[in-house]
């Protein structure tokens, strides 16, 4: 087999397609396509779209995948159909082409907003994984690692088993409760996130994950090549519910009103059965994890700043967004 100047690396990117109304609308993990699926067509899957490179000159094209140059690198494109992810075995090229001349709204974020957001989602599941084991006795919650090599949280000085033993989701949490465990959350994420500076395989872990790495130039270069990013409407998540006009000429008023209805209906209140402020309940919605989020991003902003890859995603955001239509 033919080895080619990329044998050896794992690079890998994907996004999302949500069907809403006749088109897709193209997001990806962290660009709130949590809140984008309220709106989806219901006869309709979303599509995740993975892209590897080929690392091999020989890597050929096989059932459930075709092979794809992308500005002259050779790649391989997969669609997975549904929550389930099951892999479409009958794509072909013409099938994909077809697929992305339906998109017609491209979702981004700012890229350090979204860097924040997978990093929370990252470190609770870090945590999570160590409750298991703690309350569970799957094994030794010590030896439950963040990286595969360091066991950087022995040496954060919190109340472990408090910690552990308590969860602020839990309904018999008091308030004083809820404060204890909050305060050693944001303790605990100021250490780690302090760590990602310090320890390489730390800053590794964090920007490899799908929910924080750098992905917009990839997209930018295949959507070029597609010719359809000159017909993309590209928008900021955040600026989605200034802009009704893009999701009612997909859906049409009645049925936009009939969702935002159903959505105030169902989650006007919090679990306790509290009405939630009006900005409580957008960022309800609109995001997942709020109450992890308040948290010290100090050290976290320092390697985003200084982070060549996460400097050039912010250029090619702030490209998109100024070439908006």
């Amino acid at each position: 087999m033919t080895q080619n100047i990329l044998n050896g690396y794992q690079l890998m990117f994907d996004y999302t397609l949500v069907p809403i109304g006749s088109r897709y609308w193209i997001t990806n993990a962290k660009v709130g396509s949590r809140y984008l699926t309220q709106f989806q067509t219901k006869s309709e899957d979303t599509l995740k779209i993975k892209i590897t490179i080929c690392t091999s000159d020989d890597e050929q094209q096989s059932a459930g995948s075709i092979i794809y140059d992308i500005c002259g690198v050779r790649c391989k494109i997969f669609v997975f159909v549904g929550t389930n992810n099951e892999l479409d075995m009958e794509l072909t090229e013409t099938k994909f082409k077809a697929i992305m001349d339906r998109c017609s709204v491209w979702l981004i974020r700012n890229p350090f907003e979204r860097f924040k957001s997978g990093a929370i989602q990252k470190i609770t599941e870090f945590y999570l994984d160590m409750r298991d084991a703690y309350l569970n006795k799957r094994g030794d919650w010590e030896k439950v690692l963040f990286t595969p090599n360091r066991s950087i949280h022995l040496d954060y000085p919190l109340d472990w088993s408090f910690f552990l033993e308590r969860f602020p989701d839990e309904h018999d949490n008091t308030s004083d409760m809820n404060k204890k465990w909050f305060d050693n959350w944001k303790r605990f994420a100021e250490y780690l996130f302090l760590d990602v500076s310090r320890y390489t395989d730390v800053s590794q872990i964090l920007s490899g994950d799908v929910h924080t790495q750098p992905y917009l130039y990839h997209l930018k270069l295949l959507f070029t090549q597609l010719n359809i990013i000159d017909k993309l409407t590209i928008l900021d998540i955040s600026e989605l519910d200034s802009r009704p006009d893009l999701l009612i000429t997909e859906l049409g008023k009645v049925k936009y009103d009939e969702i935002q209805s159903d959505l105030y209906n169902d989650y006007k209140k919090d679990e306790q059965g509290n009405e939630r402020t009006d900005v409580e309940y957008k960022q309800f919605v609109n995001e997942s994890l709020v109450k992890y989020k308040n948290v010290n991003y100090t050290s976290l902003e320092r390697y985003f700043q200084y982070s060549d890859i996460y400097r050039w995603e912010m250029v090619i955001y702030l490209m998109l967004l100024k070439n908006k239509k």
